[in-house]
């Protein structure tokens, strides 16, 4: 178990700007000159894995900020690392590539940040910037609905989810007896 000290020392040094070689800066800059995840003729050159490497920060200062929160550390070291996370996410996802599978999970993920960090407005903004990417789980269409405070739609999902056949009971457990499903997959 990581102390209070140092999550409060590793969100600090990761929330600066100048880590990873400006990495937060140079993924701003990305997402706002490329146009459906494709850079413009003459753009600057960002590296390969500019894309997990934001991924990787922004999941580590969620993580970090979340058990920061739980431990009881400072209120404005773990809002300042959610807010440095979503940040992150924001980067990875616009004007990004429409085909991409994670953009809807990485949207979520930065406007679920913001949300934390106590910024809703931002987080709203996010999630509805155009049409929300599909591949997204019912848990994550709900968040969706959640952040757009859309609890007609939430309840229409949810009664529709709940209302499919094939995701009764009975169902489930034939799928999970059959292995056409994870076991982790019944209990989500």
């Amino acid at each position: 178990m990581e102390t209070i000290e140092e999550l409060t020392s590793f969100l600090q040094r990761a929330g600066e700007d100048r880590v990873r070689g400006r990495l937060q800066a140079r993924g701003e800059a990305r997402a706002l000159i490329r146009q459906d995840g494709v850079l413009p003729e003459g753009a600057p050159a960002f590296a390969a894995s500019i894309d997990t490497d934001l991924a990787e920060l922004g999941f580590s200062l969620l993580r970090a900020s979340l058990a920061l929160r739980e431990a009881g550390g400072d209120g404005a070291t773990w809002r300042r690392g959610f807010a440095r996370a979503g940040n992150g996410f924001e980067a990875l996802v616009q004007n990004g590539a429409p085909d991409d599978l994670a953009r809807g999970f990485h949207r979520i993920m930065g406007a679920a940040a913001y949300h934390l960090a106590g910024y809703s407005a931002l987080s709203f903004s996010l999630m509805s910037q155009g049409v929300i990417e599909g591949n997204l789980a019912p848990a994550e269409q709900a968040i969706v609905s959640l952040i757009l405070r859309d609890l007609d739609g939430l309840s229409r999902q949810s009664r529709s989810w709940l209302l499919d056949d094939t995701n009764a009971d009975d169902q489930l457990a034939r799928r999970l007896e059959a292995e056409e499903i994870d076991p982790d997959d019944v209990v989500t």
